[in-house]
């Protein structure tokens, strides 16, 4: 306890002789340290200084460095020395138990969407309704057939939408209306996937024909083409670097490609992949199959690292821009769930409950300003948005005249929801109660 005291009270006398209150200092020498029986030599140490006036002097001769938070520091850093961790607070608990209090206050705020920190402790975080999607902000209608998939760039400028009409349609999201930039011809049967380079300078698309394309989004036309399935080509995902990409699909293939050959560089054999997507990082991959297993990779060797087992049919996935979580779209008659996996534990910590899928594929995403929310389509012609931390339901959005088969987010623009569905059409949605403007786009074709 001495040790203690001495520590502290030697930081109080110094700073009393560095503001020049010498009296006051010898006699907080005499009355509070003297008392401690430390060594005469310490004391007679301390006594010697009441004669530097100048504070570098003092300094210099006292080996301190003055009042300043790092000299305090080594007093406290000292203190713990001699404190039992049973009985002393971690370093800087208050300000983790703060920021725990705020983040508990945004958990349980439902609608809070803002990328902006709640920082209020004296009332309970809140928000309008209108800080969610709640309205359709424009209404796409150009496709012929069933539109199966939905991606923003990621500059969030554009949308590219993959259909059953063996299309894929680029929109330009820079003006007030949505246009369309390329409509991509070339697939010979339904195309199911899309995915943009990390620059958003190309585009790949996938589907039944068992061919990815590569399209210049600068021009519109078709680049290159990557053949090698067997099967239907289900999920591609490109490498941080832009130059290489990984595809799956249902020939028990996973391919891994450059986009200047058209020969795959690696081909590595297992099971069917259903989806399968890479962490931002390039550093770890995800897929899942048939036999309801959700995988994860090492990469760029495709070393199995972790294995988790589903109890029903998995159908898609959408891994968090983190690469930590990832979101699983179970298939059902009786108890279809999107679940939320953390793949450091690779432990089940939220179900998504409330919407419909038992026959087709249905895609969720993470949403809103701080990933906040989980927003999946649905069989009733709903788009559901929950709350992430709880689980909650948000609301249900309507307008969709069929099942809708995927849902995407962009933070860009205040944050935009994208919708597609069997019903041809293509929904983005936004907050505040805008009015719903129905975009057949014709007028914006060039």
């Amino acid at each position: 306890l001495n040790e203690c005291l001495f520590a502290s009270r030697r930081q109080r006398y110094l700073e009393l002789l560095e503001a020049k209150r010498t009296q006051e200092a010898i006699t907080f020498l005499q009355v509070h340290i003297t008392p401690l029986n430390m060594d005469t030599g310490v004391l007679h140490a301390l006594t010697s200084l009441v004669v530097f006036m100048n504070p570098e002097d003092l300094h210099r001769h006292a080996r301190w460095e003055g009042p300043t938070p790092a000299e305090r520091g080594r007093v406290l850093e000292e203190l713990r020395q001699h404190i039992p961790p049973s009985i002393l607070l971690p370093q800087n608990r208050l300000e983790v138990l703060v920021h725990q209090g705020l983040q508990h206050q945004v958990d349980q705020c439902f609608r809070y969407n803002t990328s902006e920190p709640w920082v209020d402790l004296l009332v309970d975080c809140a928000s309008d309704s209108h800080s969610v999607p709640d309205s359709t902000l424009h209404l796409l209608d150009l496709h012929q057939d069933e539109v199966w998939y939905v991606q923003f760039s990621n500059s969030g400028e554009q949308l590219a939408t993959a259909s059953k009409d063996k299309t894929v349609i680029v929109w330009d999201l820079t003006r007030d209306r949505p246009s369309v930039r390329h409509t991509l011809r070339g697939h010979t049967d339904s195309v199911s996937f899309v995915s943009w380079s990390p620059d958003d300078s190309l585009l790949l698309s996938c589907g039944n024909d068992y061919i990815i394309k590569q399209w210049s989004m600068e021009t519109g036309s078709m680049m290159r083409e990557y053949r090698g399935h067997t099967e239907a080509v289900t999920a591609i995902s490109w490498m941080p670097d832009g130059l290489q990409f990984v595809s799956g699909g249902y020939g028990k293939k996973i391919f891994l490609w450059n986009v200047l050959a058209i020969e795959a560089v690696t081909t590595w054999h297992g099971e069917r992949v259903c989806d399968m997507a890479l962490s931002k990082d390039g550093t770890r991959m995800v897929t899942i199959s048939p036999d309801k297993k959700i995988k994860m990779f090492d990469m760029p060797d495709k070393v199995e690292v972790a294995c988790a087992m589903e109890t029903e049919s998995v159908t898609s996935l959408c891994l968090s821009d983190d690469g930590r979580h990832v979101l699983v779209n179970i298939s059902s008659e009786t108890k279809p769930e999107v679940h939320l996996w953390d793949l450091s534990d690779m432990v089940l910590t939220q179900r998504f409950k409330g919407h419909r899928q038992a026959r087709y594929v249905i895609r969720s995403c993470f949403g809103g300003a701080r990933n906040s929310f989980v927003i999946c389509g649905s069989e009733d012609s709903l788009v559901y948005v929950w709350h992430r931390a709880t689980g909650a339901l948000v609301s249900k959005l309507s307008g969709h005249a069929g099942t809708i088969n995927a849902v995407a987010w962009t933070g860009a623009r205040g944050g935009m929801l994208a919708s597609v569905s069997d019903d041809n059409t293509v929904r983005i949605w936004g907050s505040g109660g805008a009015p719903q403007q129905r975009r057949g786009v014709r007028a914006f074709l060039g």
